[in-house]
């Protein structure tokens, strides 16, 4: 789900494309797969600078115009190669501070797409990536990009350094299954597949972990699979 800055609320769907919430609860199709061929199983939506929606799914990434309902399929559109059928299946996509876009694929890797000239960067295992199968990203204040994998666990890349760095306690989040990230402070809470909820101090290294227990208060599932940060600086869990 995505609400935009003009505070409608947009669904992707695993069959139906891409709904629109109306205030009293009805929902509209404004994306259909079966007549547009584009939108099937949407795992992700980005709102841009240009107010466009991003659109992740298994065709790659569609970004939709709301005012117009037109759309178009944005690699094509950059005129960059999707040579592998993998690359097609996009699962994160998000902007950082520089305006640079970064997409996540299923045993693709990861792909930049820079805000200047749009040059294309593709980042894989061959190229420094623990994994391939990208599930979130997030920046920190000092510009890294945090990269969450099924396959790799957590990554962490310095575009200054233009390099993957280390982290502290990374032979511990590298062994994770990493589905959700999210900053509160300088905190990095990282959602896992079956080992809860690890919380990552940037700043200081320190570590804790949060798991499904007796305590009533505990996770009620070990698994995290969305992590949100709401304006109170609260940290939201979505279990399966």
């Amino acid at each position: 789900m995505l609400q935009t800055r003009d505070e409608r609320i947009w669904i992707g769907s695993w069959e139906d494309g891409l709904l629109l919430m109306h205030g009293d609860g009805r929902l509209e199709q404004v994306l259909n797969p079966a007549l547009a061929r584009v939108g099937q199983h949407i795992h992700t939506l980005y709102e841009r600078a240009d107010d466009c929606i991003s659109i992740g799914c298994d065709d790659g990434v569609i970004c939709f115009n709301p005012k117009t309902r037109e759309w178009k399929r944005f690699f094509e559109d950059l005129q960059i190669p999707q040579n592998r059928q993998s690359d097609r299946f996009v699962y994160a996509i998000t902007s950082d501070k520089e305006g640079g876009l970064w997409v996540g694929t299923f045993y693709g890797g990861a792909h930049y797409i820079s805000p200047v000239g749009k040059r294309f960067e593709a980042f894989t295992i061959e190229t420094g990536l623990r994994g391939n199968v990208i599930s979130r990203f997030c920046e920190d204040k000092h510009g890294r990009i945090w990269i969450a994998s099924d396959d790799g666990g957590l990554m962490c890349y310095d575009p200054k350094e233009h390099r993957f760095v280390d982290y502290p306690h990374q032979d511990v989040l590298a062994r994770q299954n990493a589905h959700a990230l999210c900053f509160s402070g300088d905190e990095l809470w990282v959602g896992t597949y079956t080992n809860g909820v690890l919380v990552l101090n940037i700043e200081t290294g320190s570590l804790r972990q949060y798991m499904q227990t007796q305590d009533p208060h505990s996770l009620d599932n070990p698994s995290c699979y969305a992590l949100y940060t709401d304006i109170s600086g609260g940290v939201w869990v979505g279990n399966d």
